[in-house]
């Protein structure tokens, strides 16, 4: 987790001074290439709480071709979660344990690809809605950092899943406003699919489980599409 936040720090410190130098060479236009921020929330559901995150974004807007991709490197907080599980010392009984507790954050490496739904060669159109698909890679994170066990002296059947390495897919649309020739924002919805194999884990709780998720943000756009 350490080289995680160092390396971030480091990626997002480059990415600062970046935006810093095309601002001084005013290099902002329309289309091209673009950096910015956004932010948004998981609403993770299943027992796990609705989670904030924000993200770094670079990517580039191809002109006339209606099509714009990205990548987003994003931090989602910690979550709280509890479920319920079958209680190995009386399962015969039907006995249960209650199990709740909080995980750290997590690290998410995402490539979006977008579409447009209106025409943006039309230059005095300021709003375009498009639709997108991403693919994405938990980097780490999930980790317990803590856990309690209701009644204490059960044995849960049921043990929390923690840790990265994980894929996903994710289905949205969104609606796009230019607010000036430098600068855009937007906002998106959609669901996010988790691609686990269930069979490694038959028994675990899932703390970043398929989810729908909402959010904003705002992009700056670098001169020319080569």
């Amino acid at each position: 987790m350490i080289r995680i936040t160092t390396a971030l720090a480091i990626f997002l410190l480059i990415a600062t001074n970046v935006s810093g130098q095309y601002k001084k060479a005013s290099f902002f236009t329309r289309n091209g290439k673009f950096l910015g921020f956004k932010a948004g929330v998981n609403l993770f559901g299943n027992g796990v709480s609705a989670t904030p995150s924000i993200a770094y974004i670079y990517g580039k807007d191809q002109g006339k071709n209606r099509i714009w991709h990205w990548w987003d490197l994003e931090y989602t907080a910690g979550s709280n979660y509890s479920y319920n599980s079958v209680d190995n010392n009386l399962p015969s009984a039907g006995a249960t344990a209650h199990v709740s507790g909080k995980v750290s954050g997590m690290f998410t490496w995402r490539y979006n690809w977008a579409f447009y739904l209106a025409d943006n060669k039309n230059e005095d159109l300021k709003g375009l809605p498009f639709v997108k698909i991403g693919l994405e890679w938990i980097l780490g994170g999930r980790n317990v950092l803590s856990e309690t066990v209701n009644p204490s002296s059960a044995s849960p059947l049921m043990s929390t899943y923690s840790g990265g390495g994980v894929f996903g897919i994710d289905l949205g649309a969104g609606y796009m406003y230019r607010i000036s020739e430098t600068s855009t924002v937007f906002g998106a919805a959609g669901y996010r699919s988790k691609l686990l194999d269930k069979n490694d884990y038959p028994n675990g709780f899932v703390t970043a489980p398929s989810h729908p998720f909402v959010n904003i943000g705002i992009r700056f756009s670098k001169g020319s599409n080569d």
